[in-house]
């Protein structure tokens, strides 16, 4: 899977395997939370409802520690992204974080699936509210269950 994915994704799906973090902990990480020195993550903020924020709790405030292959990928995204401690580690195009109504055909970080066409996810729904509808509604809309089905179970 991780061949497949293009910078910076690839990094962040390192990070969530090898740390556990949440994607909404990862997508508020920011260049300044990482202690080089004594490989160390502080993690106390994440993305919620689009909006970055502390943690509901004090035990979501935490110092996870870092393997040496997720020190390498960090190190590598660092070079080729700058690294000024307030920046986002995984900001979107325009350099706030994900999850804020993203236009999938301006984005150029959207992931080149087969399957996956960008023109059918329905841009008037926050896929920080409803990703289902998001990524759904226009697919449904556009290939409704004929009435002589409706209601009957599939069977293999």
């Amino acid at each position: 899977m991780l061949a497949h994915l293009e910078e910076p994704s690839r990094t962040s799906v390192v990070l969530i395997l090898l740390t556990g973090t949440q994607t909404g902990e990862v997508l508020a990480l920011r260049w300044g939370k990482i202690d080089w020195n004594n490989r160390t993550i502080l993690v106390d903020e994440g993305v919620y409802n689009g909006e970055v924020s502390t943690p509901k709790t004090a035990s979501g405030v935490r110092s996870l520690p870092m393997s040496e292959l997720l020190v390498a990928q960090l190190r590598r995204l660092r070079d080729e992204n700058g690294s000024h401690p307030d920046q986002l580690v995984f900001p979107n195009d325009v350099g706030t974080t994900y999850c804020r109504s993203p236009s999938p055909e301006s984005s150029t970080t959207t992931p080149q699936l087969d399957h996956f066409d960008p023109k059918n996810v329905d841009s008037s729904v926050d896929p920080c509210n409803d990703s289902y509808k998001y990524s759904c509604n226009r697919w449904i809309a556009a290939n409704p269950v004929p009435p002589e089905a409706a209601g009957k179970e599939v069977s293999r």
